[in-house]
């Protein structure tokens, strides 16, 4: 199977969410991407130059080409909220900022309620790191995540969605032609 960059696990799973969930602009992002990977296609050149910030609308069809061309499908239900997880979590692991990342998954649970059991930990940990950004201290911390405090909750943070990753790797699914 060939490799394709990580963000493509995100951009799999996008269509799947409604609007305000996903950050558009992370298609052109990825276009730019798969293009310096040494993917080229009609639909990834179109995309990798269309000015942010770009709307559904206009991004969509090309990102349905784009996928087609590279023999992707999208991902849906389950795996697309576990690729999008994925993803995000991805991205503390790779030194970004933990209260962004733990925010942008808190509020895929919190859109998708129940069905998502699996990243419940998420929101947890993000309202135990709220609690943290915003001065409270350990009883309110601990409150959201046990056994968190000032002293170690970049650290909880941290190994927990390590630990989440290590468990809940995607799959690129492919298309059979």
């Amino acid at each position: 199977m060939t490799k394709f960059p990580e963000s493509t696990y995100r951009i799999l799973a996008c269509q799947e969410f409604t609007e305000g969930v996903f950050d558009n602009d992370l298609i052109v992002d990825w276009a730019i991407e798969m293009l310096e990977h040494g993917y080229e296609t009609d639909s990834l050149l179109i995309l990798a130059g269309m000015p942010k910030p770009v709307i559904s609308f206009e991004v969509f069809p090309y990102l349905s080409s784009a996928l087609k061309e590279l023999g992707l499908t999208p991902l849906t239900g389950e795996a697309a909220v576990i690729a999008y997880a994925w993803s995000c979590a991805q991205q503390i692991n790779k030194g970004a900022s933990i209260g962004l990342v733990l925010k942008e998954v808190s509020d895929l649970y919190v859109q998708l309620g129940m069905d998502a059991k699996f990243i419940e930990g998420f929101y947890y940990l993000y309202n135990a790191w709220f609690s943290y950004d915003y001065g409270d201290d350990d009883f309110y911390i601990s409150i959201y995540w046990k056994g968190a405090r000032r002293d170690n909750i970049i650290q909880l943070a941290t190994d927990y969605t390590k630990d989440w990753c290590k468990q809940h790797r995607p799959q690129l699914p492919t298309l059979n032609n």
